[in-house]
């Protein structure tokens, strides 16, 4: 469509539109969530207003929009009412809790699967979009507003909608005075960390933080007085909503937990036809304990092999081909390539330190032995800046260059040490080197708390944690109990050298068993993946998620977001 033949749609579509004064972020949403063949001829568009943008975007008129117009989420709600289908969860009422327009879609398509299984659902929505640190415009709110409005007004017979309507995130009404819950202020933290993209916040002495803490902390009290309030007047059975660990999300698990509602978790997960799902816990944290004894005793048939050799080759290349993100930018390298390019003394042992995305560390850090990672990394720093007798490698996580940080590794190593010794190198995220063939010249691991860690194990390099990992305490890696005892065991592998022995055959079994679990077990199917809910809904519409291919597909998953354990 070019843009003579936007402006002709649109001056149509735009006589009488409710939504005349969209904002400029409904542009911006749309383009973020197209593929990225069609954002490359979004110029098509630049002389169009942000109003008709907008309006092009809610009739469908974006060709290749990952965003369903709002028509199309109010034809799931209608369909769920009218299949015949088992109602096994009938009677169960689902409190739903979202914002963001991408997650209210994704959880309005999980309340049509419910309804059609016999719940009676209501979703609360709160008119909010990516701006965390600041109230959003209030034209792209008013966008907000009237697209879910129009989706999802009623009346239905098992489904209701609650627009949640503080001011700009204020507590207000009756809320004002109530006086927020002690745990909100560490999640108001974590926010600020989140929102802000930076591990080390400081709000007492920096403005920006102190504001932005004071805002989220807001935005949270608010959120969670609101759902009380229907909380109380409702008494759901289950208040399902998005991850819990993170931004108003986190204030509604808290809600839930605090008031005796069994919270219900969903993450859409790295891997294409997967999430993970949590009950009565927040659904990143894995419960790997239960996963690794009824495991026992760890058998690796050649089924199990297959599985995780398929999944080794793909996370080693650069296609990612199941995956909806990318992690490895540089294809794999000999380690004759990666003992030259990096100037690397075969005499002396290598030790490869791999770092988390630092403002996504604090939700990895599971009471660790260091604060956060760049006290870590320092840390690491300075007990190898006198260890000449080894080589150390620092790589920055390539997730930088997709998830976005203020705060780079890169950044908080350059601070430490501005000067870095020729025995230490540090490893941008976008350098033409791959994560896994670092791992080939390496006889010892660290990470903070990154999946390279098991990743190293599995191939048979020792690595020991400083924090408690998901995978720690199952036999394959070192797990000291103080920073002491940390320190202690890196020299005591360093006074080896080269010659230090690697992982045992049977250590390296378990890490590749333990994989499989986290690959393969951890993470439930289900139909649909956030970023790509569109095309991923037209492959697996409400009809056929319920049917009896469906449903053996998927139908423990979504009991399990209805809370049946």
């Amino acid at each position: 469509m070019d843009a003579e033949t936007a402006r002709r749609w649109v001056a149509r579509a735009t006589r009488n539109s409710p939504i005349k004064s969209a904002y400029s972020s409904a542009l911006d949403y749309a383009l973020m969530r197209a593929p990225r063949s069609w954002q490359a001829s979004a110029a098509d568009f630049k002389l169009l207003t942000y109003e008709q943008r907008a309006t092009m975007l809610d009739l469908g008129l974006l060709p290749d929009s990952n965003v369903p117009p709002p028509a199309e989420l109010r034809s799931w709600i209608e369909t769920a009412h009218r299949l015949d289908t088992p109602q096994d969860l009938a009677g169960r009422r689902i409190l739903i809790f979202a914002f963001l327009p991408y997650w209210i879609d994704y959880f309005v398509a999980i309340s049509a699967v419910l309804l059609s299984r016999g719940c009676e659902v209501e979703l609360a929505w709160l008119p909010y979009g990516n701006s965390f640190t600041a109230p959003d415009p209030q034209p792209f709110v008013n966008w907000v507003r009237w697209r879910y409005r129009t989706a999802l007004g009623g009346p239905f017979p098992r489904f209701r909608s609650h627009e949640l309507s503080p001011r700009h995130g204020e507590p207000n009404g009756s809320t004002a005075s109530a006086r927020p819950p002690a745990r909100l202020s560490e999640l108001a933290l974590a926010d600020t960390q989140y929102s802000l993209r930076i591990e080390d916040v400081d709000t007492e002495n920096v403005a920006e933080h102190r504001r932005v803490f004071q805002f989220r902390m807001a935005r949270l009290t608010s959120t969670y007085h609101l759902l009380r309030e229907i909380i109380k007047a409702r008494r759901p059975d289950v208040l399902l909503t998005a991850s819990g660990a993170v931004l108003e999300f986190a204030a509604a698990w808290q809600v839930a937990h605090d008031t005796g509602i069994l919270p219900t978790t969903v993450e859409s997960w790295e891997r294409r036809g997967t999430a993970v799902v949590g009950a009565g816990r927040k659904c990143i944290e894995i419960d790997s304990q239960w996963f690794w004894k009824r495991d026992e005793p760890h058998v690796l048939d050649d089924a199990r092999r297959r599985r995780v050799e398929q999944r080794i080759e793909e996370r080693e290349g650069t296609s990612w081909r199941d995956y909806t993100f990318q992690c490895q930018y540089a294809n794999a390298s000999s380690p004759a390539e990666i003992y030259e390019r990096l100037e690397i003394d075969r005499s002396r042992a290598v030790v490869l330190a791999c770092a988390n995305v630092p403002w996504d560390a604090m939700f990895a850090n599971r009471l660790g032995l260091f604060e956060t990672m760049s006290e870590w990394l320092r840390a690491l720093l300075k007990h190898f800046a006198r260890r000449t007798d080894c080589q150390l490698l620092i790589r920055a996580h390539p997730g930088e260059i997709s998830l976005g940080t203020r705060q780079t590794c890169e950044d908080i190593v350059r601070e430490a040490m501005p000067q870095l010794p020729a025995h230490i190198k540090f490893i941008p995220p976008g350098a033409e080197f791959n994560t896994y063939s670092l791992m080939r010249i390496a006889q010892l691991g660290l990470v903070f708390n990154s999946t390279t860690g098991l990743e190293m194990a599995m191939r048979a390099v020792p690595v020991i944690m400083p924090v408690q990992a998901h995978y720690i305490g199952k036999g394959f890696t070192l797990d000291p109990q103080s920073v002491e005892e940390y320190f202690a065991m890196i020299d005591a592998r360093l006074a080896l050298g080269t010659e230090a022995p690697s992982l045992t055959q049977e250590q390296v079994r378990w890490a590749w068993c333990y994989f499989d679990l986290y690959a393969h077990t951890w993470p439930r199917p289900f139909p649909w993946n956030l970023p790509i809910l569109k095309e991923d809904i037209a492959r697996w519409p409400v009809e056929r998620v319920v049917s009896p291919d469906g449903l053996a597909q998927f139908g423990d998953t979504f009991a399990v977001l209805a809370g049946r354990t």
